[in-house]
């Protein structure tokens, strides 16, 4: 990842379990995306995945997960409730509340 954010929330290779709770929030949602794109799932289902990640780094979180996706050949449907760049994603389907 161009900014080194999945390896900030990790431990070394080889560092052994670490017990969930000494990460923090954002750590562990990291983590969590990480994992995801070391699967291999045809498509990734991204509920708020940087609900817990500091603004200044989700965008890049964003950038660096969804490029990862897409050069990898899979497909993501990204849900959240924060606005992300149109530069990153293909389509985009905003939910209104009803009238």
């Amino acid at each position: 990842c161009s900014h080194g954010w999945a390896s900030r929330g990790g431990r070394p290779s080889g560092a052994g379990p670490t017990r969930g709770g000494l990460v923090s929030g954002g750590q562990a949602q990291r983590i969590a995306l990480a994992r995801a794109l070391l699967a291999d799932f045809p498509v990734l289902v991204l509920d708020e995945p940087t609900a817990d990640v500091d603004a200044e780094r989700a965008h890049a979180v964003l950038r660096d997960v969804l490029t990862a996706a897409r050069d990898s050949g899979r497909g993501v449907l990204l849900l959240t409730h924060t606005d992300v760049p149109g530069d990153l994603v293909n389509r985009t389907v905003e939910l209104l509340p009803a009238s």
